[in-house]
């Protein structure tokens, strides 16, 4: 008799160290913010349905992510596509001035 392995779900995942942000500049509509990949600008959206981001987000000027609320306080969620495939993103926010981006990675 043949052994079958059954799938036990969905793939454990990691979350490795994207970039580390601290706060520059606020402004009315937006806020700046440096990290080692360049200068990140949040700006505000005015959306308040559940579906829709929160912040876009650009990094040295083009378009990197919408920014969604995630279920922890303090986290939010995104994804960028490259040609590789998405990339999903949690932007933790660990003070009022420091935001640290992790990426998650399949194990």
């Amino acid at each position: 008799m043949v052994e079958v392995k059954r799938s036990r779900g969905r793939q454990k995942r990691s979350l490795v160290r994207y970039d580390s942000l601290t706060k520059q500049e606020q402004r009315e509509t937006c806020s700046v913010w440096k990290g080692e990949k360049g200068v990140y600008v949040f700006e505000n959206t005015n959306e308040v349905e559940v579906r829709k981001p929160i912040r876009r987000v650009y990094l040295n000027r083009t378009y990197f992510t919408g920014l969604f609320r995630g279920r922890k306080q303090g986290e939010f969620l995104g994804d960028i596509k490259e040609p590789e495939g998405k990339k999903y993103l949690v932007f933790k926010v660990m003070g009022e001035t420091q935001v640290e981006i992790l990426q998650r990675v399949a194990l």
